[in-house]
């Protein structure tokens, strides 16, 4: 499990507005490996992870999602 935050803020400012433009994000990541079902010598591991920006400009604001399936063997 880990996170991340960052705090963005830019020198120019945002046509129209006048103001800087500044961005918060915050990211997160979660990994389960199943180590007592094993196929063939690996075991499946499971990986989510998130990612959600907020700012001050509507078009950059966005929350993303993934997932990651893998077969791990550890030597």
């Amino acid at each position: 499990m880990q996170g991340s935050y960052s705090n963005r803020r830019y020198r120019g400012t945002m046509p129209f507005f006048g103001i800087p433009r500044e961005n918060n994000r915050f990211e997160g990541e979660v990994t389960i490996t199943k180590r007592d079902l094993t196929f063939m010598g690996v075991a499946p591991q499971v990986t989510y992870s998130v990612i959600h920006n907020t700012s001050n400009s509507v078009f950059d604001e966005y929350t993303s999602h993934g997932l990651d399936f893998k077969l791990v063997k550890e030597f």
